[in-house]
């Protein structure tokens, strides 16, 4: 008897080594500048009037000498936005946009008058920077119809 539970017990220990040793990688997040630093390729999501519209940019990521922040330049937008890291997330307090045109599959929309806040965090496992907008005031318009975008939030997904 004192064998078989000695026997178990060993048994149950190799197995928890064995089960924890071959778990996969947990997420690792960039926490420092120079691991955000670099080009990024993707897109933006932004839904108006139901319709998925996908805007496609490429994000710059530099460090500003001497200091803590960081400078993301939208090509899409041809704008520089100042940002900070804080708890390995890059947050831009003030991501407002006055004007920008983008291609839709309903023809062309003018988004104006933006002003909105941006989270972004960088997935090393993973490789993807993700962005989330939150705009608290702005149109979109596309044809004769104005629609307003306060509320909404662009997801993006990017890779360097």
């Amino acid at each position: 008897m004192k064998k078989n539970l000695f026997i178990l017990a060993i048994l149950a220990v190799f197995s928890t080594v064995f089960i924890t040793s071959c778990s996969p990688d947990e997420d690792k997040y960039a926490c420092s500048i120079d691991e955000y630093v670099g080009t990024y390729y993707g897109q933006h999501s932004l839904t108006v009037s139901s319709v998925a519209v996908p805007i496609k940019d490429t994000i710059i990521i530099s460090a500003v000498s001497g200091t803590d922040s960081i400078d993301i330049t939208s090509k899409t937008l041809n704008k520089t936005f100042r940002g900070i890291i804080s708890n390995c997330d890059i947050f831009v307090d003030d991501a407002s946009v006055n004007t920008f045109s983008i291609s839709t599959p309903l023809g062309t929309a003018t988004v104006s008058n933006v002003v909105a806040d941006l989270r972004a965090d960088y997935n090393l496992t993973k490789g993807n920077l993700t962005t989330t907008i939150s705009v608290s005031q702005g149109t979109a318009t596309l044809g004769s119809a104005n629609l307003s975008i306060s509320g909404e939030e662009l997801t993006g997904t990017f890779k360097k």
